[in-house]
């Protein structure tokens, strides 16, 4: 007992140097706003407005929203929206705050399965400081990436529970826990295969008197129907959503050429974190043959390296295959999008390099006591400059002008970061350089529908509407599903006079995509300038329970009403406009028109 408690002190006070750390780190996201595609996934996501609800909680469940199925991760929004409202410190904070989690279950886990207190510990401070892993803490919408690994983490611990222990319920315990991780994320598919490499080491169950490789398969089959099930669904789902649409357009070889790229840079970027970005091209042409050639013998040989030292040093081959295991996921076999790599896909998957990177220089030099101390020093002021590093990244997760500003300015022919970048300059008027912006991307990617819709948008607050229809129709000729370019086609059609098109526009948009309210407002808009109220009620309306939060949709009901002799539901609409907007000038003057009218009464 006496030489537990020391032990047990030592260990809480690595938690805890790691905890704080870990915050220091990433103190300055609590002050960053919502950035990239947080707006679609939680600003503007009706179905999380409500918080947590019963109708929120079976819409997680049953829904394949943004082409992904996972429920647990809506779930955490839920509950954030519920807490914070749509103040982003707190979806924030509920990031950092499963990040320092995932720090100290790593430390946690490599200590119950390795006794290597130290070396458990710098592994998890190399997981928690390292900036690759930025992008998957400070971007609200990559939640599910953090809570993911939580689960799949606690899996991990009680899988060694099981095996120090074996009996059905742990073993039904860790199931569960690896069934929550892939409700989160489909990411950790292959955790099975990474049981099986723990198998191997540090729990020794391949050695000799442990058991047979078939039967530690075998013991694994419920999860790997669990990963069968989620690969399943994942498809599905993603493949209605039409994330995997670029798969078809790239062929089977250019995306193993990106693979194997891909898991070099990786390592690349792990070694010297310099120009992270969110997003990296694909190469217009494919990577040059050269490259793929080498990073495929780069990757043989250190394939080689590790296994043929795998019985004097098995933490090397462990290290590099949990890497490998780990990525294969998102490797881009399977193309989703048009990303060449990413960083949140490094989440994990580092840990196993940086197993073998940590326990390899113990082996080598932290034996001898006059190493011992130089290389925990170097570790040391290792941590700290990938803090420092951490804490400088987040900060480009302050806002979309700041996050694709950088991505421009740190990668080659980046098309979707001057197509963002040039969206959000137009969304602060600053029109002149957000058309250079988007004419960049379309000289990168001149075939990209969204890009075309983005120049059609901005040209169209411009005022040069002929150029504006220009764009908007060649959108429509890449992607005629595009219905968000049928709703701008038919604004600027609307403007110049040409009503009967703009309304066959609006139609054929919510024909297609009928969850557009924006599009339903626009032809309550067009049918009451055309003097046909009721027919502009109904479509307020249709848009007003798509959008219940909107104050300008409940502002023209509301004249429509008005207009239509309905003074009280009138008087309601201009109310709610108001307190949905505080300050709604024109709501207001209705209102008091309404009021010394006499025509109704209005509560207070």
């Amino acid at each position: 007992m006496s030489t537990g408690r020391p032990r047990l002190a030592i260990a809480l006070a690595l938690a805890l140097a790691l905890a704080l750390a870990t915050l220091a780190a990433y103190s300055g996201a609590f002050g960053l706003g919502f950035a990239y595609d947080d707006a679609d996934y939680v600003v503007r996501n009706r179905h999380l407005a409500a918080g947590f609800t019963r109708a929120s909680l079976a819409w997680a469940f049953s829904s394949f929203y943004a082409a992904n199925w996972h429920p647990l991760a809506w779930i955490s929004h839920l509950i954030d929206v519920q807490l914070f409202g749509l103040r982003p410190a707190g979806h924030h904070g509920t990031s950092v705050l499963l990040h320092v989690a995932n720090t100290l279950l790593l430390f946690l886990v490599l200590c119950r399965y390795t006794g290597a207190r130290g070396r458990s510990a710098f592994v998890a401070g190399l997981f928690a400081l390292h900036p690759l892993h930025v992008e998957s803490v400070a971007w609200v919408a990559e939640r599910k990436d953090v809570l993911s690994t939580f689960f799949g983490l606690a899996a991990l611990a009680g899988y060694e529970r099981y095996v120090r222990r074996p009996s059905r319920g742990r073993y039904a315990a860790a199931a569960a826990l690896v069934a929550l991780s892939l409700m989160t994320k489909p990411m950790l598919v292959t955790l099975p295969l990474v049981l099986l490499l723990f198998d191997w080491w540090p729990l020794g169950r391949l050695t000799a008197g442990g058991r047979r490789p078939w039967a530690l398969v075998a013991e694994k089959i419920p999860l790997f129907v669990l990963a069968a099930g989620s690969s399943l669904v994942t498809l599905a789902a993603q493949a209605g959503g039409g994330a995997l649409a670029s798969t078809l357009a790239q062929p089977l070889s250019a995306r193993l050429g990106n693979a194997l790229v891909s898991l070099m840079a990786y390592i690349g970027k792990t070694l010297w974190p310099k120009g992270l970005a969110a997003f990296y091209p694909l190469p217009g042409a494919g990577h040059q043959l050269w490259r793929v050639v080498a990073a495929g013998i780069a990757l043989a040989a250190v394939t080689a390296v590790v296994l043929a030292a795998r019985r004097d040093r098995p933490f090397l081959a462990f290290g590099w295959l949990l890497y490998l295991v780990a990525l294969l996921p998102v490797i881009g076999v399977v193309q989703v999008g048009s990303q060449r790599l990413a960083d949140r896909y490094t989440y994990l998957p580092l840990v196993g390099l940086f197993i073998a990177a940590t326990w390899t220089t113990s082996a080598v030099g932290g034996r001898r006591a006059q190493v011992r101390r130089p290389l925990i020093a170097a570790g040391l002021v290792l941590l700290l400059c990938l803090g420092s590093l951490t804490l400088a990244q987040v900060a480009f997760w302050r806002d979309d002008l700041t996050l694709f500003a950088h991505a421009a300015a740190v990668t080659d022919d980046n098309a979707v970061a001057h197509h963002n970048l040039g969206l959000v300059l137009s969304s602060l008027g600053r029109f002149e350089e957000a058309q250079t912006h988007l004419a960049e991307a379309l000289r990168i990617w001149p075939e990209a529908a969204p890009i075309h819709l983005g120049l059609g948008n901005l040209l169209t607050k411009r005022g040069d509407l002929d150029a504006a229809v220009r764009e908007l129709r060649r959108a429509l000729e890449l992607d005629p599903a595009l219905s968000e370019a049928r709703v701008s086609l038919g604004l600027v059609l609307k403007q110049r006079g040409e009503f009967a098109e703009a309304e066959l526009q609006y139609r054929a948009a919510l024909q297609r995509s009928p969850g557009l309210a924006g599009a339903h407002m626009n032809l309550g808009n067009l049918l009451s300038d055309l003097g046909d109220e009721r027919g502009a009620v109904a479509s307020y309306l249709q848009a007003q329970a798509l959008s219940p939060g909107d104050p300008l949709i409940r502002y023209n009901l509301a004249v429509s009403l008005e207009r239509l002799g309905r003074l009280t539901e009138a008087a309601a609409g201009y109310q709610e406009a108001l307190r949905l907007r505080p300050g709604f000038a024109e709501a207001a003057d209705r209102l008091a028109r309404l009021r010394t009218s006499g025509g109704v009464r209005i509560s207070r």
